[in-house]
């Protein structure tokens, strides 16, 4: 079955559920997880939005399609026919359509090595294959998770992962007690999943944990067993279980006042990780690579967005801006400029609209230098 295929059956699906809940007169709004998307559409789960956004069967349909966390929520537009939709008329194509390429994505071949452009690469891959902990702190957006999920998948390493912040609990990490029917029953939290099971256990935002739980990780990143006070359980890790972490400091609080939240970091903790890892930003050749690769812009685009993002974190350093321009914000800005095929508008909503005004004014001169955006 072809793509094109894939993507007429994703259209039929969300189209009988969109009528089913108009007719029912309920909200129209269907819900697809990007693991759907990938096993039973072969749409891939790392670039979902661009996927369903390219084809021209949604613009047609009056379909709109948005990201709210693992799942791609399809919704009518405002000025969407209605009466098309509550008579049942077949709006789907009867066969698929060739696509169209968008507006400003160029060519760029497959590059096996995408993710080997930063020098931190191999270290961390090292890590992993290793199975060694392996602590990263570096500015937001920079390819901290992202590196670690890329080369864990690429060499067969399974995972589980956890965002962590002010609010996670202990049972959250550990497991909590539960009522099943009129019996008591313990529930297993990622951490002694992750050791049972035998996987890289992947932490977000380290530096904003709960002592609470730093202290029950202490003893486990030497390798001893986990022994849950919660329902008396002594776990033993599994072959293959190790940890791996993130955060924007390096466990010595928010120096720059940009992370709101982060704590400083026990150093006997700190001590318990083999490797620790500052990263940065790609270079400007290998960022524009990335921009490519992952979004499918052309080389002209992916330097000018580099440039335009290099620019602000010189003027971050220098004072002059109080955010910073992350890989990530570029990655925004190459899909808003594929999918709204306009500059204006595209650094508008990925990059304008997110900062404060003093800050969007001296992105904007910055832009102007290069796209004269007015």
């Amino acid at each position: 079955m072809t793509k094109s295929e894939d993507r007429y059956r994703l259209v039929k699906r969300v189209v009988t559920e969109l009528r089913e809940l108009i007719n029912a007169h309920e909200p129209a709004v269907c819900r697809v997880s990007e693991d759907t998307l990938l096993c039973s559409y072969h749409i891939d789960s790392n670039k979902p939005i661009i996927a369903v956004r390219q084809w021209k069967a949604w613009k047609r349909l009056y379909i709109r399609a948005s990201v709210v966390s693992d799942y791609i929520i399809f919704r009518l537009q405002d000025d969407a026919p209605m009466d098309s939709w509550f008579n049942g008329r077949n709006d789907v194509p009867d066969e698929p359509e060739k696509e169209k390429e968008v507006g400003f994505k160029g060519e760029f071949k497959e590059d096996p090595s995408y993710f080997k452009f930063p020098p931190e690469t191999s270290i961390i891959e090292e890590a992993i294959k290793s199975k060694t902990n392996i602590f990263i702190s570096g500015p937001t957006g920079c390819g901290k998770t992202t590196m670690l999920e890329l080369l864990a998948d690429g060499n067969d390493v399974p995972y589980s992962r956890m965002n962590l912040n002010g609010e996670t609990s202990v049972d959250d990490f550990v497991g909590v007690w539960t009522i099943e029917g009129k019996e008591m029953t313990f529930i297993d939290g990622i951490l002694p999943r992750a050791m049972k099971s035998g996987k890289m256990l992947i932490l977000d935002e380290m530096d904003a944990a709960q002592p609470e739980i730093l202290f029950i990780l202490q003893a486990v990143l030497q390798g001893s067993p986990l022994m849950n006070t919660k329902n008396g359980e002594k776990v033993i890790p599994s072959d293959g279980f190790f940890v791996t972490a993130t955060a924007n400091t390096v466990g010595r609080g928010d120096m720059e006042g940009m992370y709101a939240g982060v704590r400083t970091l026990n150093e006997a903790f700190l001590d318990r990780f083999h490797y620790v890892l500052r990263m940065d930003y790609p270079s400007d050749e290998d960022e524009a690579k990335i921009l490519q690769k992952k979004c499918g812009i052309s080389n002209k685009y992916a330097n000018e967005i580099v440039k335009l993002a290099s620019a602000c974190r010189s003027a971050l350093k220098e004072g002059k801006l109080y955010s910073t321009f992350s890989t990530r914000k570029a990655i925004n800005l190459a899909n808003a400029m594929i999918d709204l095929e306009d500059i204006k508008t595209a650094l508008r909503v990925s990059v304008l609209d997110r900062v404060s005004s003093a800050d969007a004014g001296t992105i904007k001169e910055a832009a102007q230098r290069i796209w004269n955006v007015k």
